[in-house]
């Protein structure tokens, strides 16, 4: 939990969440920063304030194996395994593996 406090320490107003769904291997959204507070509901959730941008239904998502081997954030991960860099609740992830999942995102919202 501290570690996710320091990230989420490191957000403000205007940054993007990804979502992925690890148990169905797939993105399905991303929303901005509405809030550069984090609100402590328990010892082990944080609240933040989030606007709602591109989401998709989980039948119409974007297949993680897809997009995900070619994540930079992966990289250190054999391409079949990229699936453990994704292990934990919060990740910080580059502006160019951004760019590629909001596309894909994007290409299924039309």
């Amino acid at each position: 939990m501290n570690n996710d406090k320091r990230k989420v320490a490191r957000m403000s107003i205007g940054d993007k969440l990804i979502f992925y769904i690890s148990d169905k291997n797939c993105f399905v959204g991303i929303s901005e920063i509405k809030s550069d507070n984090a609100e402590e509901l328990s010892n082990k959730t944080l609240s933040i304030k989030v606007k709602k941008s591109n989401h998709l239904n989980i039948n119409n998502s974007v297949d993680g194996d897809q997009i995900g081997p070619s994540l930079d954030y992966v990289k250190r991960w054999a391409p079949e395994r990229w699936r453990l860099a994704m292990v934990g609740s919060l990740h910080i992830v580059s502006q160019n593996d951004y760019n590629l999942i909001n596309a894909s995102i994007k290409s299924r919202l039309s």
